[in-house]
């Protein structure tokens, strides 16, 4: 997992993205050699349309997680999970809430 900061010139960061990225590497070494490459193309600099220098950069590599190829990975892999606690209870939420997953329309995340 990446954490990308999108950083205007004279004002700041102003936002900030976490980014998973899955890729194949032979071993632990070359995976972070890679990782590091695929942070370096993600650099991208522009000038906004209010005249000001953007940059968008890899601040942290987060996360380096080996999965292994074959019958030991199964059939799924959660490759990502942040839970947050929320400032307040939302009481709104019923406990036995049912959620119609069936009815479901995910959306494409733009990959």
């Amino acid at each position: 997992m990446l954490r990308v900061a999108c950083v205007v010139e004279g004002t700041g960061m102003i936002s900030e993205e976490k980014s998973v990225v899955v890729f194949q590497a032979a071993g632990p070494h070359e995976a972070k050699r890679r990782i590091i490459d695929i942070s370096r193309k993600r650099e991208e600099r522009y000038v906004n349309v209010d005249g000001q220098r953007v940059r968008w950069t890899v601040r942290e590599i987060m996360t380096l997680d080996w999965l292994e190829e074959g019958p030991d990975l199964g059939d799924e892999r959660e490759v990502y999970s942040k839970i947050e606690d929320l400032p307040e209870p939302d009481h709104t939420v019923a406990f036995d809430a049912d959620y119609p997953l069936d009815a479901a329309e995910p959306r494409q995340t733009g990959v």
